[in-house]
């Protein structure tokens, strides 16, 4: 896929007569930043703008990508704006509505390319600009509420702190797997019924912004909301209903890890996926520091330390770094020790990946090595504009029986 993003923090600066401008300069490349979006037509791209949280209306065509661009550099002149009135969002996207993620059952059902928008808070004159924009893609609707998937990503160019494809693909996996009346998995049923569990404790490694682990918290609130075949039945509906709005507590908790470079911004995301859950019942959601070179020899902070025995690991796009690869499987193999001895069960590893390039084929070396084994894969295509299509791959590993 290809990713609409800031090169700079978005400002918006006032001239003479109170003319309000928007100042952008933006990019579309793929997820690690390593390939321009390069169209065989031009594609337009429209700003949608909010001013004092109010959509104005009509969108603003805003330009034509073509083919040989790299960073687009615009002055976009807004209507004269009241005093007192600002504008406090903007929405960059596709002019054609099939092109752009809108909603996450795109990633599993459309065959033709998409370019992900993006959303930020323009700086207002005097204000230090935010160093963070969000990608929010619609999720589906909880309890009569519009839910979606936000993740803040930073504008400054570090692959640790963006979102990338594999998270996104899951997640919209994750959100199809888990409702109570979810259609039966044709090819991940049993990691359908991990996540259908009434009580998951899960860790993420190296979870970057936290696309992954906040799509699982955000998947398991559906457990509390969705209704089962038996609550749709005309006759139960009014016992149901009174049922699902008790009180409950979530038995899920997720804690994200990763190096201190990602916390600012895992952090944030975390508050976001609270913010967004408001008035639902959701997993416990926390983040905590945890270096690998730490993890494979036990070391652990005390988020980390007071579980031990997780139901679950998820990785996701963690293998392209052959470096590393050694690090991260003895890091599993660690979990799994440390689990067996405390409660006599292993985790389940959760992997999601695209294929990079040839060194990665060393963590599957390892892993058989390791003792583990693929239980489940699943691929799914993801169409690029311009370019070949590529495949999210998702494995669900598992011990073999008499390894440790």
């Amino acid at each position: 896929m290809h990713y609409i993003r800031f090169v700079r923090p978005p400002t918006v600066t006032i001239r003479d007569r109170g003319k309000t401008v928007l100042r952008l300069a933006l990019t579309i490349a793929t997820d690690l930043g390593d390939a321009y979006l390069c169209p065989e037509a031009p594609i337009p791209l429209t700003l949608t703008y909010w001013v004092n949280d109010q959509l104005q209306k009509p969108s603003l065509p805003l330009l034509k990508w073509t083919a040989g661009m790299r960073v687009c550099k615009l002055d976009v002149p807004l209507k004269v704006l009241a005093r007192g009135s600002y504008v406090t969002k903007i929405f960059v996207s596709p002019a054609e509505p099939n092109l752009g993620l809108m909603h996450m059952q795109q990633l599993l059902t459309q065959k033709t390319p998409m370019i992900v928008p993006v959303v930020a808070t323009p700086a207002l004159p005097g204000v230090e600009p935010k160093l963070f924009t969000n990608r929010q893609v619609l999720l589906g609707d909880m309890q009569n509420k519009r839910v979606f998937l936000a993740i803040s990503e930073e504008i400054q160019d570090s692959i640790a702190r963006r979102v990338w494809d594999s998270g996104m693909v899951t997640a919209a996996l994750l959100f199809e797997l888990a409702p109570h009346n979810a259609r039966p998995s044709k090819f991940l049923p049993l990691t359908q019924e991990l996540v259908r569990a009434d009580a998951l404790s899960v860790l993420e490694l190296g979870c970057g912004v936290g696309t992954l682990g906040i799509s699982m918290a955000t998947a398991l609130v559906q457990r509390h909301v969705t209704p089962t075949p038996a609550e749709a039945d005309v006759e139960h509906a009014e016992a149901s209903t009174e049922a699902r709005s008790s009180p409950e507590t979530s038995r899920h908790r997720i804690v994200l890890t990763d190096l201190p470079d990602a916390e600012e911004v895992a952090q944030q995301n975390i508050e976001l996926f609270n913010t967004a859950m408001s008035g639902l019942v959701a997993p416990t959601v926390a983040y905590e520091n945890l270096d690998w070179f730490d993890c494979k020899e036990g070391v652990f902070g005390p988020l980390v330390s007071s579980k031990q025995n997780w139901d679950l690991v998820i990785i996701s796009d963690c293998t392209y770094n052959a470096d590393v690869i050694p690090v991260l499987v003895a890091s599993l193999d660690k979990l799994h020790y440390i689990a067996m001895q405390k409660s006599g069960k292993g985790p389940h590893i959760l992997l999601s990946t695209k294929f990079r390039h040839d060194s990665e084929t060393v963590f599957w070396d390892q892993m058989e090595m390791a003792g583990w084994e693929v239980r489940e894969k699943a691929e799914f295509p993801v169409a690029n504009i311009g370019a070949a299509a590529e495949q999210i791959e998702v494995y669900l590993f598992s011990k073999k029986a008499g390894t440790n």
